[in-house]
Formats: C-alpha cells, structure tokens, sequence
C-alpha cells in the first residue's frame, strides 16, 4: 500500500498543480456556511467531511465578505481580515498562520485555575493548479476539570488528541498533535488525498458511522466525482495503544472504508457505508491486499478470506431537505443482525446496531438562529469483537460516537451569529449504562464480547444504569474568519448521576467557567 502511496505522491509533486486544502472540521466555523450548502438547489454532498476549499470557495468568500473591514494598520489586517503570511503568485501560493489555545477556568471540584496553553502554526499552500498541502503543529500543556483528567487516567489518551505525560505534580498533561495532508487532483472526477487527520462520515453533529472524535491517523482517502454520485475509497492505519506488536510498537489495525453519496433529485441525498477492521498483532500480516478492492461491497471479500479475518460493519446517511432553511438527517449502523432473534424480542445479545435521527433549521425564529436538535441509539455490544484488536476504536476512543455503546443521547443546539458575534447553548442529555470492574454489560467496545454476562434478557443502559446531563452556554467574539480565531468566554454544567455507586463510577457534579482566545480548526469533544 505505501508504495502506492509513494508513487501517487511523487507523481502529484511534478505535475503542475488549485486552492485545494481542506476547509476546518470544526462545526461552529462550518455552521456560517452551512446553510447555503444546504439549499435546496445546490447539490454539493455535505456528509463528507472535511470539505474541500476548491468546492466551495465562491460560498465562503460570500459568506465572510461581510465581515471584513478596510484596515490600513497592518496589524489590524493581519488580525481581523487576513493571513498572517500569504505568498500569491499564479504558480504557487504558501500560507502561514500562528495558532492557539490560550484560555483559564474555574472548576468547583478543582482547587487550582485551570488552563490551556497551545502554541501551534499552521502552513499550507498549492503549486500550480493541481497539487497543494497543508500542516499544522500544535504544543500543549492543560490543566483540566476533574472529570476530563479522570478521563485521561483512565484511557490514556487526552480526548481526541492521543497520548500526553505529567507536566509537573499538579495533574497538568503535556502533549503534542500533528496533522498534514497533500492533495492531487488531476481533473474533476478524481481526489487524491494523503495524510495524517480525520474523516468525518454524516450530516449531524455526531457520527455513527465515522467521525472525528478519535486521534488522528494516517489516510489514503480517493474521491469520485460522477453526475449525482460520490464515491470515497479511505484506508487507514489505526493503533491499540494497550498492547505491542513483536517490533515494539502499538498493536497496528488496518482500516478500509467505503462510502457512496447519491443525490436524488434536489432534496434527498442517500449515503451508503461500509468498513472492514481487521488487526496485525503477531507482525506478520500487514496491509491485506484483499481490502484494497476499491468497488463495493466488502461482505463477500470477508466471507472468502474468513470471518475472522477481520470485522465488517455497514451503514446508510439519509438526508432530507425540507426546505432552504432547514433539513432532516439520520444514520444507521449495522454491526451484526438476525431477523428471527429481533422478531422473537428476547434481546438477544448479538443484535448489535444504531440510529441517529435528527433536524437543523437555519433563521429559526429570528434572523441567524440556528436550531440543531439530534438523538443518537446504540445498543449494548456494538463495535466491539471477540478479537479485542478488532473493534472500532482508534487510541482507546471510538471511531464513531464518544460515548461508545449502550446508550441513548440526545443533544440539541441553540447558535445565534450576528457579524462576528456569536452565542451557542448546547443541552446533551444520555443515559448510559457501564460496566462494572470486571463484568461485561456492552458498554466497553475495547472489551470482547465472547465475555458477556448473558446471551438473552439484553437492553439499552443495562449494567450501571446512568444518567449524564450536560449546559455548555457561551459567548463569543470572531476575530479572524480566516483561521476562525474567537474568543470566547462561557460556562459548562456536568451532572453524573450512576443509579448505584460501584467501583469507580461515581456521582458528579461540574461547574466549569472558562474563557479563552482560540483558533478553533478542529473539534473537540468534552460533551461526555
């Protein structure tokens, strides 16, 4: 495969090449576009995710025109209207920005003041009119309310942003996260995307499918573009950070994905998905070339190689618009099923799937108001495997939802942008039920499902039964649309509520008063 990847590579570098680096997957700097994208005669595919700057730079130029000023002062260009570095010439184009994360808090269960301190930059260009890239680095220390460090304790890893180290003997963790990205498309049919981030799969604000809550990871990603058709080939390389491979490095999972967007007529769009994880823990196996089959469907190829060659999950993303200012979307995962097993409904264990339905209304009520209202379904089991290495997880979090399995969750936000104002509340609402030490109830996709504690009798929220409720309110100012840096000041409200205490699921309580100055390009999830 790498080879491949090197010949593509190379070959794209020599070849002149547009604007094409990928746009911010991040959801407050989509939703001052996203409405346009969602008209009822613009038949752009929105459940890809990142979107590319070449598809869309005509809405995004209209979209921020209004916010730019004339400004002589250097300075004040450079903050509020433009790149902080940008080279402009027909045959090459080279941006650089500064980034950051600077930003202070009040966490009742935390005697210390809370802080981020990231430090980045992000560089990112094109040569000629076919090839471009981009990267950016990012160097953080933070210290964190007391249920996100307990989050860290237990998994390892900082939210979506891989593995950290103690910074010093007050609990602040200090890590460091790179993405890149080169990017070759040699005519309006073809994309060819290499590099080390996030693909997001859906048209809510969360995925069942894929989505960007897990860390990074390497990606061959090839876009088709056809008549009403879009079809994604994307295989990755993922990692079990619990165990090591005989070379010493984490246990290395291969990932092979297919996605196939149709528009039918102007308002419905239909996405079909599958994906197939499959491990290499002895070191002998590698990249198997039967997944690199690019056409669909990947069933067949599993059934050849053998079952437990690797897992196969399947999905479809349905989106309705109802009209220009708003649309219906949904999602549903199918990991294993058997007809006669949810007919006869003894809950039988190996019914393992999904759904997602949900809505967003642009102009609600007033001018700018944007309501986005979601819930999402899991059922106990679902995207784990008898081979632990097999399940759906990347760097101990789920590739899909952040909350893993056997919950219900529902998450509505209310974002009022006027200019460069903006104010969001959101309200998530789950119950959730957890395993308790050393028992199985379907929760944990990093644990086997060989070991669960009955085969019949199963339902959503069994084990620990608990209740999750979160109000994140805040206000904030844009400075600069073009790398979306804002300031934002607000207040986040967490209630943890397990119907018994038991091991280390206990009640909690957070009231977390944060303010900070950040370009926001990515997501991160602390909605948990």
């Amino acid at each position: 495969m790498y080879r491949i990847i090197f010949i593509i590579s190379v070959f794209s570098f020599f070849i002149s090449g547009i604007k094409s680096q990928n746009i911010p997957l991040n959801h407050s700097y989509l939703n001052y576009f996203s409405g346009d994208l969602h008209q009822i005669k613009n038949e752009f595919h929105t459940s890809i995710k990142p979107y590319n700057q070449r598809d869309l730079q005509g809405i995004i130029d209209s979209t921020f025109v209004d916010l730019f000023q004339s400004r002589e002062n250097w300075i004040a260009r450079k903050l509020f209207n433009e790149h902080f570095i940008n080279v402009n010439s027909d045959d090459y184009q080279i941006i650089m920005n500064p980034l950051v994360n600077l930003r202070i808090g009040r966490d009742n269960n935390v005697d210390d003041l809370l802080y981020t301190n990231t430090r980045g930059i992000e560089l990112k260009g094109r040569i000629g009119q076919k090839f471009s890239f981009q990267s950016d680095f990012y160097e953080n220390q933070a210290l964190f309310p007391r249920y996100i460090r307990d989050f860290v304790i237990q998994t390892k890893v900082i939210p979506g942003e891989g593995l950290s180290k103690n910074f010093n003997n007050n609990g602040v963790r200090d890590w460091g996260v790179a993405t890149g990205l080169i990017n070759f498309r040699p005519s309006k049919f073809f994309d060819f995307q290499f590099g080390h981030g996030k693909v997001f799969i859906g048209d809510g604000y969360r995925s069942l499918l894929l989505s960007d809550n897990a860390f990074n990871y390497p990606f061959l990603k090839i876009t088709t573009s056809i008549w009403r058709l879009k079809y994604v080939n994307l295989f990755t390389k993922m990692a079990d950070i619990n165990d090591k491979a005989p070379s010493g490095t984490h246990i290395p999972k291969y990932v092979s994905s297919h996605y196939l967007s149709i528009n039918i007529g102007k308002r419905l769009n239909i996405g079909l998905f599958e994906t197939t994880i499959y491990e290499d823990s002895t070191g002998t196996r590698g990249y198997d070339v039967n997944y690199l089959n690019p056409i669909i469907f990947y069933r067949p190829i599993e059934f050849a190689v053998g079952s437990g060659a690797g897992n196969v999950l399947m999905g479809i993303n349905l989106k309705y618009k109802f009209s220009n200012n708003g649309y219906l979307y949904g999602q549903f995962m199918l990991d294993e099923f058997k007809f006669s097993e949810l007919k006869a409904g003894e809950g039988w264990w190996g019914n393992k799937f999904g759904f997602q339905v949900g809505g967003k209304v642009y102009n609600a009520i007033i001018p700018g108001l944007t309501i986005q209202s979601e819930i999402n379904i899991v059922k106990p089991y679902t995207y784990s495997h008898s081979n632990i290495y097999q399940n759906y997880g990347h760097y101990n979090q789920s590739l899909a939802h952040p909350l893993g399995a056997n919950f219900i969750e529902s998450v509505t936000f209310l974002t009022y942008q006027k200019k460069r104002f903006i104010g969001e509340i959101e309200i998530m609402y789950a119950t959730k039920g957890f395993d308790p030490r050393r028992e199985n109830w379907g929760a944990d996709i990093y644990e086997s499902y060989e070991d669960r504690e009955q085969d019949y009798g199963n339902e959503i929220g069994q084990g620990v039964n608990t209740e999750i409720l979160i109000l994140d309110a805040k206000v904030g100012y844009l400075f600069n649309p073009k790398t979306n840096l804002r300031f934002n000041i607000g207040m986040r409200y967490r209630d943890f509520n397990p119907e018994v205490e038991i091991d280390n699921i206990l009640k909690h309580k957070t009231q977390y008063f944060y303010a900070g100055l950040t370009t926001s390009l990515t997501n991160r999830y602390h909605d948990f």
